[in-house]
């Protein structure tokens, strides 16, 4: 079994964000709460509650190497093994997202795709949990906070269709169905899960189309309380290799794994022991030793291929810096160029001008003196003064005969 992450590691992020809320006296701004959706390398992401920092510490302490990208290149084609795909969009991927990743999963075997739902917010979750762990003087405050999460997520997925809206993968039933606490699971990732202690959620619906038999496998359902029907939350689909074979016959595959929606993924939620145990299912299927990469990405998803044509982006000189690990090498070039730049050339204050030379210096008497010689081009003339000079100021009367003897000889 891999290692699940203590209770205490998980929630540190989110006892951060606590602590400063806790510590103000709720006087801070919203925005103090960092509530972007997905997964970035910027640091500052780490703690927002609606991010996937958490999932991506258990899949590197699973034994896995990951990183972080927002397109869909070339590298990431070629050397990904498994790929966390998590975009900020409420609609099902387009298709030419679908046809990539396809390819992607068609060209080697073993690899897979994890896709997350979008429509879950955690932010109002959030508010409403340290409700009671504040002073009753603010908790007003953390309602006013709590109802405007809740109103900037449901405009948010106010884009979401009345209607049916179909994609290649699943469907996305209607945007107006009712919001739904789940407190009862069935399928395989079910298993030894206390269904009473989750908290996972569901407003849209995601459905099996089509392409959904024979090759998808119900991971993970919420069944209803008074009939039989029952909510999908998770799907796994296989995806044949061609002109590989497993065990004698059998066909080599990838897979896809559809998620509803983050609400036991995001940082927050894996706060709840159950939601990781859930996690560690994901994980589990995913495999060991893989090459993970967390890609988030606004919809559409850029695409960057220049091997193909079409209407496909064409990589920049600075798309290098989302290629790992030319990223991480190149940043850390930087900072060591940056650092000797300011310790070869530093400028301390404004500039000055520097200090006159004193007026008793007789080597500018010199100076100024022959170049004064110079400027009459006449040699005679300035031997004449030189020998002037030995005569009346020095007092020694045929030094210059002498020089010019010695120089001769």
């Amino acid at each position: 079994m891999i290692r699940i992450c203590s209770r205490a590691t998980i929630s540190a992020v989110i006892a951060a964000i606590a602590a400063c809320v806790l510590v103000s006296g709720c006087e801070r701004k919203h925005d103090d709460v960092e509530t972007e959706y997905g997964e970035r390398s910027e640091l500052r992401l780490a703690s927002s509650v609606n991010g996937y920092g958490v999932l991506e510490d258990m899949f590197a302490k699973a034994g896995n190497t990951v990183s972080t990208q927002s397109d869909l290149t070339p590298e990431l084609k070629n050397s990904a093994d498994a790929i966390v795909y998590a975009p900020d969009s409420f609609a099902p991927p387009d298709d030419a997202t679908v046809t990539w990743f396809e390819e992607w999963m068609t060209a080697k075997p073993n690899r897979t795709l994890i896709y997350i739902g979008r429509d879950f917010d955690a932010a109002p979750v959030y508010w409403r949990k340290i409700r009671s762990q504040v002073p009753p003087k603010v908790q007003p405050e953390v309602d006013r906070r709590m109802r405007a999460a809740q109103a900037e997520f449901l405009i948010k997925r106010s884009a979401i269709p009345d209607e049916t809206t179909d994609g290649k993968w699943f469907n996305i039933s209607e945007g107006t169905l009712d919001h739904r606490d789940v407190r009862k699971l069935a399928g395989d990732w079910s298993k030894g899960i206390n269904a009473k202690d989750v908290e996972i959620e569901l407003n849209s619906r995601i459905e099996g189309n089509d392409d959904f038999e024979p090759e998808s496998e119900v991971l993970l359902t919420a069944p209803h309380e008074k009939d039989s029907l029952s909510d999908l939350i998770a799907f796994r689909k296989a995806y044949k290799v061609p002109g590989h074979r497993q065990l004698f016959f059998f066909d080599a595959t990838s897979q896809l794994i559809v998620v509803a929606n983050g609400s036991f993924l995001v940082n927050l939620a894996l706060v709840n022991k159950e939601h990781r145990k859930l996690a560690q299912r994901l994980i589990e299927a995913t495999g060991r030793s893989q090459r993970v990469v967390f890609l988030h990405a606004d919809a559409p998803t850029r695409i960057r291929d220049t091997s193909r044509g079409g209407g496909e982006e064409t990589a920049g000189v600075l798309d290098i810096f989302g290629v790992w690990p030319l990223s991480v090498i190149l940043i850390q070039w930087i900072a060591v160029l940056a650092l000797f730049c300011f310790s070869r050339w530093p400028i301390f204050g404004p500039p000055r001008d520097p200090a006159p030379a004193p007026a008793s210096d007789f080597a500018r008497h010199i100076g100024a003196l022959a170049e004064s010689w110079e400027v009459t081009r006449d040699s005679s003339y300035a031997r004449d003064r030189w020998q002037y000079y030995q005569d009346h100021v020095r007092g020694e009367p045929g030094a210059v005969a002498a020089a010019r003897g010695s120089r001769k000889k």
